[in-house]
């Protein structure tokens, strides 16, 4: 019987490493939240505004989902779930037991409230 797999020294990441990872992880993560949300509030302003028709808004909706992808992967927060439920959810969606978020944004109808 062979005993737990030993880790190549080389493919190990130190503890500084994995610091540096981090913070850069944190400052992606921030950044992104503050372009997403810059996108998708300029797409809703725009569309309730009338300044863009129902076609443009859905086509802007779909690059949106294209650029992103779903912040939380084929979970939805407003559901109040535990953060455990949530990221269980998101490594399912993950695995492929739920469809993509283009598959989902198709089928949804964005031009009604």
């Amino acid at each position: 019987m062979d005993g737990p797999k030993q880790s190549n020294p080389e493919d190990v990441l130190t503890p500084a490493e994995i610091s540096r990872w981090a913070k850069q992880e944190y400052l992606n993560s921030a950044k992104a939240f503050e372009l997403r949300a810059k996108e998708v509030t300029e797409l809703a302003s725009q569309y309730a505004s009338g300044e863009i028709s129902a076609e443009q808004a859905k086509e802007r909706f779909l690059a949106y989902g294209r650029r992103w992808g779903e912040a939380l992967y084929g979970v939805n927060s407003a559901e109040n779930k535990t953060n455990d439920q949530i990221l269980a959810e998101m490594d399912e969606a993950r695995r492929g037991t739920r469809g993509s978020f283009s598959s989902r944004a198709t089928q949804r109808d964005i031009t009604r409230g």
